[in-house]
């Protein structure tokens, strides 16, 4: 826009007066400032829901923890009669109650087969020398 001293006041052909070069300065200044601002907030607004998002799943996971270390205890209270009629050992407890015994469905997914309804099938054909012979033999 402006290429040397003498031509500070010119934009594009249009002589500025000082004061009104002056509050076109002042005027992006503010603009400036405000989209900052803007632009500040939005990252504080970001990172502090990051930052709860974190202490959320940090709390989540000690309560899930504590949660299976109480299954654990409970368990592990149980005698070898109650737990065999659990269908467990007491060497499987750990695995049991974090999931990671692949060999057992795992709760909540137990498979159940829909029951088949009959399926209608269209009436067979039959042949006219079918139809012919039934005649016959009903006669």
């Amino acid at each position: 826009m402006c290429r040397n001293e003498s031509d500070q006041a010119e934009i594009v052909g249009y002589r500025l007066t000082p004061e009104r070069w002056e509050f076109i300065r002042q005027d992006v200044m503010t603009r400036a400032r405000e989209a900052r601002a803007q632009t500040v907030r939005g990252v504080g607004r970001w990172v502090g829901a990051q930052m709860a998002a974190a202490a959320r799943w940090v709390v989540e996971a000690y309560r899930s923890w504590r949660q299976r270390r109480a299954a654990i205890f409970e368990l592990g209270s149980l005698d070898d009669r109650s737990l065999r009629d659990l269908g467990i050992n007491r060497s499987e407890i750990q695995s049991v109650v974090a999931g990671w015994d692949s060999t057992r469905i795992p709760r909540g997914q137990v498979a159940v087969k829909p029951v088949r309804q009959p399926v209608m099938s269209a009436p067979a054909r039959t042949s006219r020398t079918a139809i012919a012979a039934s005649r016959k033999n009903a006669a």
